[in-house]
Order: C-alpha cells, then sequence, then structure tokens
C-alpha cells in the first residue's frame, strides 16, 4: 500500500486578494503538513511577495510539475506566465483615482478608507504618483484632507 499523503490543489486566487496570507497562514501550522502534500498553483513572485511583505515564515519548493510535490512542505507550481506587476500602496491608490468612474464604489471607497488609515501610508509618495498619472487633483481632493 502506498503510504504518500493526499495531494491537495489550491490556486491562488486573485493575485491582489487574500489567497497567500489564507495559504501561508493555513499552512504555517505544522500539522497541516501532516494530513496532506499542497500544491500551490501561482506566481513565485507573487507569493515571495506577500511571504515578505506580511512577514510570514513560509518556506516553499518551486517545482515544474505535480509529481514533484515533495511532502512536508508547501509545493508551488508556477501557474502564471505573464509578467506580474506588483505596486505599493501609493500607486494603488492613485490607480483607484484614475478609474473611479469604472470601479465598483464599494471597492474605491474600502481602498481610500484604508490607505487613510494605513500607518505607513506616504503623502509625499502619493502625491508623487498623483502627478505623473494625471490625479493630482484627486488626490489632494479625496485623500488630502486626511493626510
Amino acid at each position: 500500500m502506498d503510504n504518500k499523503k493526499i495531494r491537495v490543489a489550491i490556486t491562488h486566487g486573485d493575485t491582489n486578494g487574500i489567497g497567500y496570507e489564507l495559504i501561508f497562514k493555513t499552512f504555517a501550522e505544522p500539522e497541516m503538513l501532516d494530513f496532506c502534500t499542497p500544491i500551490i498553483y501561482g506566481s513565485p513572485k507573487v507569493a515571495a511577495y506577500y511571504r515578505k511583505a506580511m512577514n510570514l515564515p513560509a518556506q516553499f519548493s518551486i517545482i515544474q510539475k505535480a509529481e514533484d510535490a515533495e511532502e512536508g512542505r508547501i509545493n508551488l507550481l508556477a501557474a502564471v506566465d505573464e509578467e506580474v506587476k506588483i505596486y505599493d500602496r501609493e500607486r494603488v491608490v492613485c490607480d483607484c483615482l484614475r478609474h473611479v468612474n469604472t470601479m465598483d464604489g464599494e471597492v474605491f471607497n474600502t481602498v481610500i478608507q484604508r490607505y487613510i488609515g494605513d500607518k505607513k501610508k506616504d503623502a509625499a509618495k502619493l502625491m508623487m504618483y498623483a502627478s505623473k498619472l494625471g490625479v493630482e487633483k484627486k488626490a489632494r481632493k479625496v485623500v488630502g484632507i486626511w493626510l
């Protein structure tokens, strides 16, 4: 009888979502790796970004095919061929300001409210991006009063 653990395929979901946070926090519990061998279908670049940004102790192996998955660790199979751009919070806010008319209002408001409440926000960087992206007036009107 084969004693291999069940292999569980997990997609990273939206690269701007909470997928990697949930995956890394779930498998931070050593017992979880006793139950299964996770194979994450996603982007090594995005995974590394979230691991660093959230200061998560997650370790993962990059594999070429599911058959290469190793038990006892997170396995990441690169499923994203294209370049994934990762921006800082100030650039994201400016992109939202640029596309406010085509965005869901609730999403836009959530982005702005979270930025305003963020202790790591950088008003100078926000205004630099706003100037380059042509949304300086919107930035001053929407976010400026809170900075």
